[in-house]
C-alpha cells in the first residue's frame, strides 16, 4: 500500500509541475528510505529527490551527536552530473530492475529500506531494496550493475554527511 501511495504522489508531483503551465522542474527521481530497530535514527526520511534542472533535496540530521533532529538540505548538481544521471536512469539493465529486492540475510534486529521512485515518461518505476548490501559476497551479481551505480552515485550527490544507506565501498569503484 506504502509503494502505491508514493508511486501516486511521484506522479501527482510529476504531473502538476508538466501541467500548470509555470517554470516549475519536474521530478525524474526521489529516494525514500526507511529504517526501524537496531539503527542510529529511525523513521521514513527522504534519502534524495532530483529534479530536471539540477536541483536536489534530502534529509540529513542536524549533527552528528543528534539522531533526533532532521534538516532538509537542498543542493544543485552541474549539468554534467545531470546528463550523467539521466544516461544511468536511461540504462537498459535499470529499466529492466525487479521492483522488489529482499535481503541475503535477514537480520533480526533491524530493517533498513530504500524505496527508489524514477519518474519516466509513460509511469513510474518503484524499486525496493530492503537491507540493501551489493558488496557482501553473497551478493555478487543479484543487483544490476546500474542499480548498484545508482545508489552509489545518490550517496555521493548527498556529499560528506553520516545519514548514509551504503556501504563506503561505493566510494571506492
Amino acid at each position: 500500500m506504502r509503494r502505491i501511495l508514493l508511486a501516486a504522489f511521484v506522479m501527482f508531483v510529476s504531473c502538476y509541475s508538466v501541467g500548470a503551465g509555470n517554470a516549475a522542474p519536474k521530478l525524474l527521481l526521489e529516494i525514500r528510505t526507511s529504517r526501524a530497530g537496531m539503527v542510529n535514527f529511525t523513521g521514513d526520511h527522504l534519502y534524495l529527490r532530483l529534479f530536471d534542472n539540477g536541483a536536489i533535496e534530502y534529509e540529513d540530521i542536524v549533527s552528528a551527536t543528534d539522531f533526533e533532529n532532521f534538516v532538509l538540505r537542498r543542493s544543485k548538481v552541474s549539468r554534467n552530473q545531470l546528463k550523467a544521471m539521466g544516461a544511468l536512469l536511461d540504462r537498459s539493465d535499470l529499466l529492466a530492475a525487479k521492483p522488489e529486492y529482499s535481503p541475503d540475510a535477514t537480520p533480526i534486529d533491524h530493517s533498513v529500506t530504500l524505496d527508489i521512485s524514477i519518474v519516466r515518461s509513460s509511469a513510474v518505476q518503484v524499486i525496493k531494496l530492503t537491507n540493501y548490501h551489493p558488496f557482501w559476497p553473497k551478493s555478487k551479481g543479484k543487483y544490476p550493475g546500474a542499480l548498484v551505480d545508482l545508489v552509489c552515485r545518490v550517496d555521493a550527490l548527498r556529499g560528506d554527511n553520516v545519514f548514509r544507506n551504503v556501504e563506503t565501498a561505493c566510494r571506492v569503484r
